[in-house]
Parts: structure tokens; C-alpha cells; sequence
């Protein structure tokens, strides 16, 4: 678990165990070369970026057995700017001026931490200097060791500490050190208990001078904090099948399990318990948390909290019910790493496994529920799945005895208990005519996570046909095992059986569509079809090309396959490949792999989609009704010229009238003279 700044126990709290050997690879401290010692970070150790690590379950075990709270320590300075103190080796005597708490860099054993720098190590201020610290932040009702660096002379094993809270009274007396201190140099006092209140508190540590009958005396800030609560979310319970010693991990609990309901002295599963509090640290039994653990269906379980990781042999032939063994495990006291063992009883079925945990507080969450599957002995054997069933003309291997990324059997064999998938022997397979098929194989399926069909009673077969095999032969295959229900000597078999043919190379290759004119978007089925010579489909597992299009496509790109059945088609019902967005004709077109390499095509059409007709009919309209008013306007125009002329001859005929009547009055006017 990586470190976070905003953690609530300072950097200079330190997980300890017994000898303090496992601590120092619990966690590793270290305080920067700031003069005031404001900043303190901390080391990820091995414990603490991967929590669980079987190599600290037992140490973490350890240190929450040997006493009810986490043992915390601060331990001795070292790494400052100017290098290291030299340690002294003179025996310390009773003379030290001063003392400090110090916290430190040091990696291994911290019993006897050095510190160098010389005389100016220290500073005036007993409480906040170069080498020591002013405060620190700890659970309530914590175990903490304080490390204590003297100055001006030593320490003796003899002198005694009194840690006082200031104001309330002695937090403990006659505290004492391992060893002495020569001047520059720490070590760790003996354990004190934190208060379990909550809250700040300054922490007086007064050394008692046996040869000088006086006091040297440091302070420190003590926070303390509420301790985590527990937090289902955070804890979990993960299962792995068999009989092992490795703990289960998410992969395992994700894989299904299967045993044999026969009584055995062997683990049919195990479930690994981890509860944790809120900052995700394991939670020691004397937190308080009760585990409850029950089985519906077949079996029954043993609950093991001091197992850090699986124990072989839990479950036993003749198991002795208990308050942590038999159908229903109740409110048992829980580290925080335990393990539930799932056993059979020889009773075959479905087994459901509920595990759930009590917090302090009474509170009870389901930290999880696993099912294992028991089967009897097996008596069925049938064709589970058929992968490929056309042999290559010629000879050669078709399928595998496996199932992974790269690899298909042929055909799945199942054996079942009447209703269970069931192990035993692996099956054998024969040919009823070897010059077609010249021999079979299988072997157990490895329940490979994506392609694997199941762990037990699950086999995966290949068959092999003859050089003599030409295409269009057929061979019957019998694949058989011991019946162990109907005869237990295994003299009588049961068997099943599985047709196979023989096809040759590719010959001819053809690309289709299953539509000839799609909507725009609309599914479609492309497929492949390759015959050989003879015009029979080509043998299974022959490679087909990558299908292109001369207009985009909707959905994933057909690549390179290959032919089962002789044929190679995308899906009908989960649909891949889809039509082109716009309209009109497009093409499809592959690189066949027969002799010559031609290009076959397919072609087809997208259809306009409903919004273009309208738009074309609007558009039509529109142009109608411009070619009406285009009319209508050369109409009117016409008029007007027309009119234009008429107004003109009228114009010219009064205009002569007009003349005529000038000739008329000037005659008169004569006739009058």
C-alpha cells in the first residue's frame, strides 16, 4: 500500500515485533535536513507497499499476538547533511546533560541506532532540534517505544525513565534502556501504553541518573488519535481450489471450483480472509472483530485464524465438529489474516459459503460468498463442443489438446457424475478406419481463464489423419473411459463417438453478402466460402483472406481467418460489420488463396434513407414552382408588350387625327376670308 501525505499516524510512529528484526522491514522512516525537523516522510518498506506479502503475514502476526495494540516506536536519527556521528564505544556512564527524541533513517536493527555529526549535533532546545523531534501522532491506546539520544555524556543501563503526561499525572515509571548510551548515540526505551482518549497531550521524559542522583529531562508532543474502525469494503475473502499452500488472489477467486466429494485427509479449497480497518491495515484479533463462516449445500468448513497462509491437510477423513469446524462457524475471534477450509463429506452438489464479520461495535457485514461444486464418481461421457471435425486430406493434426489463446482442440469431451461435471481417467480415442484417421489425443482442460472450458471433468482432443486420407473420406471416432460406477474394477467402459471428414486444399473462393441492397448503418453477414478440388469444403483450420471495401464500413475490419466447415463468415447474431453510411453501390473485394491468388468481389447497394427522399421531393417541388412563376412572368410580360404596341398604334392614330383637324380649321379659316 503506498504512502499518503495526508496519513494520519505520523512517519515517526514504527510497527515493531518482538526483536524489533521484522520491523525494520515493516517500515523504514526519514526525516529531512530541516533544521526545525518540520518535515517528516516516510520510506515504503516491504510491508507496506504490498500489505499482504506472505513474507510479513507471519511477522504482522507476530507483533499482533504479543500484545493487544500495534507496537509503535520512534526510532534513533541518523543522515543529516554533515554525514553521521561516530558511534562511541566507551562505556557510557551516568553524565549525559541532555536528552532528545529522536526519530531516523536507520534501516536495520534499531536497538542501537548511531548517530554522527559531531558536537554540533545538538542544539540548546531539548524539545525541537537538529537530530530530534517535537511531536508525534498515534492510534489510541497504542503501544510506543520512545528512542532517547543523549548529549554531553551517556546513559546507563541502570538509569531510569518516568514519562509523564503533563498536568494529569505519571504515564510510566522505571522505564528503562537496553543497553547503555554512550554520548551521540540512542536506543529504545521499554514499552509505554498511550491513552485510548483522543486528543493532544505534552509528554515530559525525565531520565533519572543512578551514579549522579539527578534528572535530565526532554518533552514531546503526544496526538492521539481514534483508532480505525473496521471497514467491510476494504476487507475481503478470496477463494483458491485445491489442496496448496499459496494464498488466493483475485485471478483464483475469479476461477470457478470443483472437487471430488469424496472424503479425503486434502483441502478441497480455502478461502483467504483479510479484515481491514478504514486506512486498509489489517486489523489484529484484539480489535475485537468476530468472524462467522457457513455452508450451504454439500461439506463443511474449518476456520483457522492463526493461518497466515493455507495449511495443507485441514479438512480430515473423520473430522470432530467444533465452535471453528462443521457446517456453521459463529462469531469466532478474527485476526487480521485468517483462513476458512471448505472440505467434502461425500455428499455430491453445489456448495454455497458465506463468510461475514462482526465489528467491535456489533455491527455485521458479509465480507463475501464463494460456492464450490463437489462430484461423484463419473458415469457419462458425451461430445461437450466440436470445434473442427474436417481432417486435411493428405494427412496432418488437426486441432490441439488444449485450450488458450493459440490453441483449439478439435472437439471437448465432458464426463459427468449424471448431473456434474466429473473427473477421471483421461478418455482414449480410436479410428474405424485408420487409413482415413490415424490416431486421437486428449488431455485435461487447464480451465484457462478465457478459453478454457472446466478443471475437472473437461477434455481437450485432436485427431490425425492418415497420408492416405483424400478429401471427401469419413472416419467414425470412439472416445472412451472406465466406468467406475456401473463396474469399480474398470473393466467396462463408457464411450461416445464423433464423425469426422477429409477435406483437401483450397481450389476455389468465394466472397458473398446476405443481402443485396442494405439500409445506411444496416448489419450485414459477410461470408467466405472455400472448396477444394473435388468441390468439398477444404479442410478445417485452412487460412482465409482479410475482406477490404472500396467505401467505408461500420463496425471492426475483417482480418485473416480461417475456414471451419468451409466456410469463414462474420455473425448473424452478434452482428460486426456493417453497411456504408452513404448511399449507392459499393464493393467488397479479398485475395484468395487459391492457385493464381485472384481477387474475388462481392458487390452491393445502400439505399437512400427516408430523409434524402423528402429532401429530394421538396427539392423538386421547389423547382416547379420556379419554372410556374418563370411562366407566369414571361406571360405577363407578353401582355404588357402588347399593350405597349396598341397604346402605340392609338398614339400615332391621334396623332394623324390631330394633324387632319389642323388642315380642316385652316381650309375653314380661308373660306371665311
Amino acid at each position: 500500500m503506498s504512502p499518503k501525505e495526508n496519513k494520519q499516524v505520523s512517519a515517526a510512529v514504527r510497527i515493531l515485533h518482538q526483536k524489533r528484526d521484522a520491523s525494520a522491514r515493516a517500515t523504514h522512516l526519514m526525516v529531512k535536513n530541516d533544521p526545525l525537523i518540520t518535515y517528516e516522510k516516510a520510506f515504503e518498506g516491504q510491508a507496506v507497499i504490498k500489505k499482504f506479502f506472505i513474507a510479513t503475514f507471519i511477522e504482522r502476526k507476530q507483533m499482533s499476538t504479543k500484545t493487544s495494540f500495534k507496537r509503535v516506536a520512534l526510532v534513533a536519527a541518523a543522515a543529516l547533511a554533515l554525514g553521521g556521528f561516530s558511534a562511541v564505544s566507551a562505556n557510557a556512564a551516568s553524565t549525559a546533560t541532555a536528552v532528545v527524541v529522536t526519530s531516523s533513517t536507520t534501516v536495520g536493527d534499531p536497538a542501537v541506532a548511531v548517530i554522527d555529526g559531531g558536537a554540533t549535533a545538538f542544539t540548546k532546545s531539548k524539545v525541537l532540534n537538529d537530530l530530534g523531534i517535537s511531536s508525534v501522532t498515534v492510534p489510541a491506546g497504542s503501544d510506543m517505544q520512545l528512542s532517547l539520544a543523549a548529549k554531553g555524556g551517556g546513559i546507563d543501563a541502570d538509569d531510569t525513565v518516568t514519562v509523564t503526561y503533563r498536568g494529569i499525572g505519571v504515564l510510566d515509571s522505571g522505564l528503562g534502556v537496553a543497553a547503555d548510551i554512550a554520548d551521540g548515540n540512542a536506543d529504545l526505551l521499554d514499552t509505554i501504553t498511550v491513552t485510548t482518549v483522543a486528543g493532544t497531550y505534552t509528554l515530559d521524559i525525565t531520565v533519572n541518573q543512578s551514579a549522579k542522583t539527578s534528572t535530565v529531562s526532554t518533552s514531546l508532543t503526544l496526538i492521539v488519535v481514534p483508532q480505525s474502525s473496521f471497514s467491510p469494503g476494504r476487507s475481503s475473502a478470496l477463494i483458491v481450489g485445491g489442496n496448496g499452500t499459496d494464498s488466493a488472489t483475485a485471478t483464483t477467486d475469479a476461477t470457478a471450483v470443483t472437487a471430488s466429494k469424496s472424503k479425503l485427509g486434502a483441502n478441497r479449497a480455502a478461502i483467504t480472509v483479510l479484515l481491514n480497518d478504514t486506512d486498509g491495515l489489517g486489523m489484529a484479533a484484539a480489535k475485537g472483530n468476530l468472524l462467522s463462516a457457513s455452508i450451504a449445500g454439500p461439506g463443511y468448513l474449518d476456520y483457522r485464524s492463526g493461518d497466515n497462509a493455507p495449511v495443507a491437510g485441514r479438512c480430515t477423513l473423520n473430522a470432530a465438529y467444533s465452535a471453528t469446524i462443521g457446517r456453521a462457524i459463529t462469531a469466532q475471534a478474527a485476526d487480521e489474516i485468517g483462513h476458512v477450509y471448505v472440505c467434502s463429506d461425500d455428499v455430491a452438489g453445489v456448495a454455497t459459503i458465506t463468510i461475514s464479520a462482526t465489528d467491535a461495535a456489533g455491527v455485521t457485514s458479509v465480507i463475501g460468498t464463494k460456492t464450490v461444486t463437489f462430484f461423484g464418481t463419473a458415469k457419462t461421457i458425451a461430445v461437450h463442443e466440436t470445434n473442427y471435425s474436417i481432417g486435411k486430406a493428405g494427412g496432418g493434426t488437426t486441432g490441439a489438446t488444449a485450450a488458450n489463446e493459440t490453441d483449439t482442440p478439435a472437439f471437448v469431451i465432458k464426463t459427468t457424475d449424471g448431473t456434474t461435471a466429473a473427473g477421471t481417467t483421461i478418455p482414449k480415442v480410436s479410428s474405424s478406419n485408420l487409413a482415413v484417421v490415424a490416431s486421437g489425443l486428449c488431455a485435461l482442460d487447464l480451465n484457462d481463464e478465457d478459453y478454457g472450458y472446466g478443471a475437472v471433468g473437461y477434455f481437450d482432443c485432436q485427431f490425425v489423419t492418415a497420408s492416405t486420407a483424400k478429401s471427401g473420406d469419413t472416419a467414425t471416432l470412439t472416445i472412451k473411459t472406465p466406468n467406475l460406477v456401473a463396474d469399480p474394477t474398470g473393466a467396462t467402459d463408457m464411450t461416445t463417438t464423433l464423425v469426422v471428414t477429409v477435406g483437401g486444399a483450397i481450389a476455389t473462393e468465394t466472397l458473398s453478402l446476405d443481402k443485396a441492397a442494405y439500409a445506411a448503418g444496416e448489419a450485414m453477414v459477410v461470408t467466405l466460402t472455400a472448396k477444394d478440388s473435388s468441390g468439398n469444403p477444404v479442410f478445417d483450420g485452412a487460412a482465409s483472406p482479410a475482406v477490404t471495401a472500396n467505401k467505408a464500413l461500420g463496425g471492426t475490419a475483417i482480418d485473416a481467418g480461417e475456414y471451419v466447415g468451409g466456410v469463414s463468415a462474420t455473425s448473424a447474431t452478434k452482428p460486426s460489420i456493417f453497411a456504408p453510411a452513404v448511399s449507392g453501390e459499393f464493393t467488397l473485394r479479398a485475395t484468395s488463396s487459391a492457385t493464381g491468388k485472384p481477387v474475388i468481389t462481392a458487390t452491393a447497394s445502400v439505399d437512400g434513407d427516408q430523409s434524402s427522399s423528402l429532401a429530394l421531393d421538396a427539392a423538386n417541388a421547389a423547382t416547379d414552382a420556379a419554372n410556374n412563376a418563370y411562366d407566369e412572368a414571361q406571360n405577363a410580360t407578353q401582355a404588357a408588350s402588347d399593350a405597349l404596341a396598341a397604346v402605340t398604334a392609338l398614339a400615332s392614330q391621334v396623332k394623324s387625327l390631330i394633324a387632319s383637324v389642323k388642315k380642316l380649321s385652316a381650309a375653314v379659316a380661308k373660306l371665311k376670308k
